[in-house]
This record gives structure tokens, sequence and C-alpha cells, in this order.
């Protein structure tokens, strides 16, 4: 180390291959201690084949792996006032998280679909703290993710042992029954989740779907009923709502729910594509038409809703339209291997050649 009795030049002098000399600052800013630094000089050649080069698209993937592995992050690295005070919060090492720091980690990585991430950070702290009850929810969630059923399950089972009376280890234990098509299971863990927390507005939407799926259709329409009123604001329970009051022929109800989907969440294609069905089952042809072309809009390849589309125009007479929408619809029918809508679009397309074969008569 440098003693203070030459400057750097002084060593520079050194022939090839000289020792590498470190040399730590007498005074250091916040960004050299929180990065525990140190100057390397010399005149030390390194070979090329030991040579390590970090690309510079590698730059997201390595300082994703610090913080993974050591706590680093860009905050530590370049730290201001703000990064520097939440280093030196806690009277330990920034290279050992804390529990909660790695719960937050885990919970970034998972929000941004890193879930492999998210499992490893949760481990570790799991093994910090081995009765936290949100971690292994957590990972259990993650795991689901992974499809990894056998070890969310295990997750979601060590949850509910931790604290039996945590509903959110029953909601989530039930969504992953739900996922895996064990709906008689799930629907034991919503009743458990919703009897913890009757306002768990996120249980009864998921209740309502899996009621859906077991055909339960009054049963489900209640769970979206209470969903809506705990949510009122959730698109999704408005649109299934409205999809299972189709199932009881009450259009206008499904079309009051399809409406307010849409209003809430205005790429919503599901809900424009069956608000299109009912307006059409209702007779509202012009309403009907509004509501596929929004669907081709979003999505111009769904040939479902340029079948649908052409159908409407077809009952209004206006055929070279409907016809130009078969003939987009059926390239596309044919490319995804729909052969269930191809066979629909030429029985359509037959009966407009009829159609206006019989006025072409009549003339």
């Amino acid at each position: 180390m440098l003693d203070g009795k030459q400057d750097i030049s002084y060593f520079l002098k050194e022939e090839k291959n000289s020792p590498l000399y470190y040399w730590q600052p007498k005074y250091q800013n916040n960004r050299i201690i929180a990065q525990q630094s140190v100057f390397l000089f010399g005149q030390y050649e390194i070979d090329a084949d030991n040579e390590c080069v970090i690309a510079e698209e590698c730059k997201e993937d390595i300082l994703k792996e610090l913080q993974r592995v050591s706590g680093i992050t860009e905050d530590t690295l370049f730290p201001d006032l703000q990064g520097f005070a939440r280093v030196h919060s806690e009277q330990i090492s920034y290279t050992e998280p804390t529990p909660s720091i790695l719960k937050e980690q885990a919970g970034h990585a998972f929000n941004t679909g890193r879930f492999e991430d998210a499992i490893e950070d949760l481990s570790r702290a799991i093994v910090k703290a081995l009765n936290d009850v949100e971690a292994f929810n957590l990972r259990g969630r993650a795991y689901s993710q992974c499809n990894d059923y056998e070890k969310a399950l295990e997750d979601f089972n060590t949850a509910e042992s931790l604290n039996p009376d945590y509903a959110e280890t029953y909601f989530n234990r039930g969504d992953l029954h739900r996922r895996r098509e064990l709906y008689e299971d799930a629907i034991i863990d919503f009743d458990k989740a919703i009897e913890l927390n009757p306002d768990y507005g996120e249980a009864y939407y998921n209740r309502g779907l899996t009621n859906y799926y077991l055909n339960e259709h009054v049963e489900a329409e209640d769970d979206f009923n209470n969903a809506i009123r705990l949510q009122p604001n959730s698109a999704q329970a408005h649109y299934w709502r409205g999809y299972v009051r189709l199932h009881f022929d009450r259009e206008e109800d499904a079309l009051e729910d399809f409406t307010k989907a849409v209003q809430l969440k205005p790429d919503y294609v599901e809900a424009y594509f069956y608000r299109g069905l009912t307006n059409y089952g209702l007779m509202l042809f012009e309403r009907a038409i509004l509501d596929f072309d929004k669907v081709i809009e979003l999505n111009p390849n769904n040939e479902v809703a340029l079948y649908h589309r052409a159908e409407v125009k077809s009952t209004l007479r206006r055929y070279t339209e409907a016809k130009q929408d078969l003939e987009i619809a059926i390239e596309l029918a044919l490319q995804n291997e729909n052969h269930t809508m191809v066979r629909e679009i030429l029985i359509l397309l037959d009966e407009i050649d009829n159609r206006l074969a019989t006025e072409a008569e009549n003339e």
C-alpha cells in the first residue's frame, strides 16, 4: 500500500509486470465507503487470456445477481444521501440483507415476473426467519407460477400450520387448487378465507370463478355480486357476472355488466366481444358492429370477431362487406388451424352467395 512518502507517478515509472499496488484515499466520500472500494495501479500487464471483459449489455444481469447474492444494489453503489442512509440504516453489513430486505427484493422480482429469483430470495429469508408466514405464502405463489405445484402446496400447508387464522394462506392455496382444476378443494379454501375475512373481495371473485367451473351459476353470481360490492372497480368481476347472467338469458343485465367492464378497462377485448354478441342477440346490430370493430382494432388477428361482424353485416344485407370480413377470417382460421371456424365461415359464405343469387334472380 502507498505509504504517503511517494506519489503514484513514482510507481508508474517501474518496468512492466511490476507488482500491483493499491491505494486507499485518506478522505473517502459516501460512494467509496458504500462500495468498499480500493484503487489499483501499477505497470502490471494482464495476459489477454486472463482478462475479464464485462460487456455493456451484461450490466443489468450483473447488477441483478449482485443484489440477489450480496444485497449490493445501485443505491449502495451510487448512494447519494438517500441510498447511503438506507445502506447504514441497520446495524449489520449491507452484504447480509435482513429477511425484510430479502422479502422486498422477492416481491419486486415476483411483480416483474422473475419468479425463480423470488424463490431464491425467499428461501434465504426463510432460513433466517423460519416462522415467517408471509414469506412462505409468497414463495408458494412463486412456485405456483413456475408450475411447481407440489412445492407450492407444501409452502401453503406450512404457512397454515404456523398461523391457522391467516386468511391469505387459504386464498393462495384455493387459487392453487383452482389452477389445478381441483375445484372442490378450492371451494373449501375460499370458504375458509371468507370466514376469516368476510370483506375479502378477491376470495369472493375467485370462488365465483370456481363455482362457474362447477356449473354452480347461482352461487357464482352471488359471489360476483359480493366481489363487486367490495371491489366496485373490478372490471373482471363485472365481466364474469355478465358472462354468468347470459346463462340465465338475462341479456339486458349482462349488457350492463359488459359495458361497466369496458368503462373500467378500455382494452378489455373479451368484454367487447361478448357485448357484441349480446347486442346482436338483442338485435342492436349497429352497436354489435361497433363492438366487433373494437375487438378487431385491439386484436386484428381475431378470426372469430371477424366472422361475427360478417354475420351481423350479412343480417343487414351488407353482403360485400361481410364477404370481405370472411375472406380475411378464413385466412386467419387456416393459419391458426381453427378448423371449426373454417367450417362456419364456409357455411356463411355459401349462404351469402345464395342470397346474392336469389336477389339477382328477383331483379
